[in-house]
């Protein structure tokens, strides 16, 4: 066998790595400006983003994506059920504010569920006879 000539060696470019190393340490260092970093999560957040959750579905605060308030009692339900599993997954294990703000927050959340829903299906008052109304079409009542 013959020693390899000049010409058969292969040349790699291993610059890029450099350039690959100063790029990650350029990420690292400064996180892009529309993904801040986020608090540790807690059980305490958790249950805070739930209800926050609740309450948009309940229409008690405007949908953040559609900014407008909109009472959704499925979605309403699913997350106070949620809520009420938590509770009882986590009974005995909680520190005391967690179980008062877990509580709390159901306690709050299905008064809310129950007054939705009753003004919800609560029939329109039908305006009073009076005669000088002089449309003959009966009061319409509004259903869910």
């Amino acid at each position: 066998m013959s020693e390899p000539d000049a010409k058969d060696e292969k040349r790699v470019d291993e610059s890029w790595k450099a350039q690959v190393e100063a790029e990650k340490r350029q990420a690292s260092a400064s996180p892009p400006a529309d993904d801040p970093p986020l608090p540790l999560p807690t059980f305490l957040l958790h249950v805070t983003g739930l209800v926050a959750q609740a309450q948009v579905a309940l229409g008690l605060a405007p949908d953040p994506l559609q900014g407008r308030r909109q009472f959704r009692p499925n979605l309403a339900r699913h997350l106070i059920d949620t809520l009420a599993m938590l509770q009882e997954k986590t009974r005995g294990n909680l520190r005391p504010e967690e179980d008062q703000h877990l509580q709390q927050a159901l306690h709050q959340l299905r008064l809310a569920f129950l007054q939705q829903q009753q003004s919800a299906s609560a029939p329109t008052a039908p305006k009073a006879n009076r005669k000088d109304d002089k449309t003959d079409n009966p009061p319409k009542i509004l259903t869910p």
